[in-house]
């Protein structure tokens, strides 16, 4: 099983954070190797809502269908996504930190299905250079910067 973990800090409040990445649509603005987000339902993020998810991954376009599988406001939102070849599980957690910061654990796994299983180890280089880039996007979303260039952004 592939995984990357990592962990930012940012200037915003658990609310206001969760909020924005409970919306796993909001994915395509931090993810580079995102192309496309899509809210399958409209209304409140639940348990159950889908999100359709385009993207590149070791040169190859993948679409994918996400559900959030768990969602404790503010703290902790999970998406899933499976198909044949593997199954995707994205979690993020979000607590107080130090200083009024908000601490943001990406938790992300590929498992890869049947005889794909072998090639764990090659996956695992790739996801982390993904996993890496997601989170400095992650990060800057969050800036003063982004926020001015894009209304989606999470006011402070």
């Amino acid at each position: 099983m592939a995984r990357y973990r990592g962990t930012a800090l940012v200037d915003r409040s658990p609310d206001e954070v969760f909020a924005y990445l409970s919306d796993f649509s909001n994915v395509v603005d931090w993810d580079p190797s995102v192309t496309t987000a899509q809210r399958l339902e409209t209304g409140r993020v639940r348990v159950g809502s889908r999100v359709e998810v385009g993207l590149g991954f070791l040169g190859q376009p993948i679409r994918l269908e996400y559900r959030v599988t768990e969602l404790e406001a503010p703290h902790r939102v999970a998406f899933e996504a499976e198909t044949e070849s593997f199954r995707s599980i994205d979690t993020i957690e979000i607590t107080r930190g130090s200083g009024g910061k908000t601490r943001i654990v990406y938790d992300a796994h590929i498992q890869l299905r049947g005889f794909r299983a072998v090639f764990d180890g090659a996956v695992q280089l790739a996801f982390f250079c993904v996993g890496r880039n997601a989170l400095s996007g992650l990060r800057n979303a969050f800036s003063d910067d982004a926020r001015a260039n894009r209304g989606s952004i999470p006011a402070a």
